[in-house]
């Protein structure tokens, strides 16, 4: 039996938000043309927040959220906005017997896989943490496939 070596791709991005708690939007430039007939098929996105970051704020808690967008955003999108592909986030705060922990990654895995014909995909982090910067790394696993025109005019309208 014949064993075949596939090559994962994917592509990545680092967005960075100052300890002011300023809303940071990164981007994944896909290089797709919609006139090419390509699109991606993405199999996974995967995140993760880098080790060491404090998230607590003056109140002792916080929340981090972030999304997955097709049109850039002035603010981590909701999933009742059509552009937002995926929404996330957790709360941590301080209780009476310690703190409460969630976990710093996130790992999305369309069905189906999910579409995309944009040539840029927006990725959006936010908090309410002010002690320090938060940095999160997010990795976009693909495929290449071939679409008809009709299939890609219906993506890029989202019907």
């Amino acid at each position: 039996m014949a064993s075949q070596n596939v090559i994962e791709r994917y592509l990545s991005a680092t967005v960075t938000q100052g300890s002011a708690a300023a809303f940071v939007q990164g981007t994944f430039t896909t290089n797709i043309e919609p006139s090419t007939g390509y699109a991606l098929k993405v199999t996974e996105v995967v995140g993760k927040m880098r080790e060491g970051q404090s998230l607590l704020c003056g109140s002792n808690s916080a929340t981090v959220s972030w999304s997955l967008s097709r049109d850039t955003k002035t603010a981590v999108g909701e999933l009742n906005d059509t552009d937002i592909i995926y929404a996330d986030g957790f709360h941590v705060w301080n209780i009476t017997s310690g703190i409460s922990t969630r976990n710093l990654a996130f790992s999305y895995r369309p069905v189906n896989g999910l579409m995309l014909v944009e040539p840029t995909v927006y990725f959006q982090l936010d908090s309410t943490a002010t002690s320090s910067a938060i940095t999160m790394d997010i990795r976009m696993y693909y495929e290449e496939v071939k679409l008809s025109e009709v299939e890609i005019l219906r993506l890029l309208n989202n019907l």
